[in-house]
């Protein structure tokens, strides 16, 4: 599943596990999802296979069943692995400095989680999610690309996120902004414009001034989440 930064790839992940999590619950299928950020792959030497069992293991606990049982169900099809973040491996960003350079070497671990997919657990489904554009290509994926929002999508995001009294003021500072409605088509910036007044978003007249809105916004955002609590 390929995208650009902020298109809503983990929040789909997330979503699709939630969904078979409560298929599996009530009973519609026999499919048991397994949710996995790439992010926490740190050995660069360690195996897909092992990777995701250790996943399975802090999700469901060392002693859970589906630990004991996990090559089996691998092998059966009774999994769905969903990798969130495949540019996100730790030290990946290297190998596709290498490949810009044209000495691109694809990272041991994407190679493992290809090879587990297309020949140990054929049966089993694997979704992956990555950046477009840091994504080197495997001939056995089928690619999903999410795109942006369209102008109907964009409208329905905003009524579902602004009050009423705001939304068709918001809508028309959007239309008169191109740079600014190029970055709305994108879930992740316009749910923060949507936390501004229209009277403070019609004072943004470029992309720059609103990325630099955002960073300031998320490092507050932090520094409020960082600060211990103070006894009285």
């Amino acid at each position: 599943m390929l995208g650009e930064p902020g298109t809503g790839k983990t929040t789909y992940l997330k979503h699709l596990t939630l969904t078979l999590v409560e298929a599996y619950r009530q009973r519609e299928n026999h499919l048991i999802p397994v949710f996995i950020s790439a992010a926490d792959w740190q050995e660069r030497e360690m195996p897909a296979f092992d990777f995701v069992r250790d996943a399975l293991s802090k999700l469901a606990g060392a002693q859970s069943y589906l630990v004991e049982a996990f090559e089996g169900l691998l092998l059966s099809g009774d999994l769905v692995i969903l990798l969130d973040g495949l540019n996100e491996i730790p030290g990946r960003e290297l190998t596709y400095r290498q490949k810009a350079a044209g000495m691109y070497v694809k990272d041991p671990r994407e190679r493992s989680l290809e090879e587990l997919a297309t020949r140990r657990a054929v049966r089993t489904r694997f979704v992956v999610s990555c950046r477009t554009h840091e994504f080197g290509g495997a001939p056995d994926w089928q690619s999903l690309r999410i795109l942006p929002m369209d102008q109907e999508t964009v409208t329905t995001f905003v009524n579902a996120y602004t009050p009423d009294a705001q939304v068709d003021h918001f809508l028309e500072v959007l239309e008169q902004n191109a740079p600014l409605y190029e970055l709305a088509k994108i879930p992740f910036f316009l749910r923060y414009m949507t936390q501004l007044p229209a009277e403070k978003l019609v004072t943004i007249k470029s992309r720059g001034q609103f990325l630099d809105f955002l960073v300031h916004t998320l490092i507050l955002s932090l520094i409020h989440i960082s600060e211990p609590t103070r006894p009285y």
